[in-house]
């Protein structure tokens, strides 16, 4: 799957627009949903942490620790 594609499922399931996921933003729920992205991006895309980084012009480390952000609410919460 692509990352575009990814991106735009996101976009649409939180109905916000993409220029905010791109964007540096640091208002908590477009942080929520741009760690959603990674998150998805990583575990359905398949996509490593430079090329999601690259996707949304940020540093792969910022990447990292939102997909473990996600990935530990899902444990925590079990969702």
């Amino acid at each position: 799957m692509k990352l575009s594609d990814i991106l735009t499922a996101v976009c649409r399931y939180y109905r916000i627009p993409e220029r905010d996921i791109l964007s540096p933003i640091r208002f908590r729920e477009r942080v929520t949903v741009r760690r959603v992205y990674f998150y998805l991006a990583r575990t359905v895309g398949h996509a490593s942490y430079p090329a999601i980084a690259r996707s949304v012009g940020m540093d792969h480390s910022t990447v990292h620790e939102g997909v473990w952000k996600i990935a530990d609410r899902i444990e925590r919460d079990g969702i």
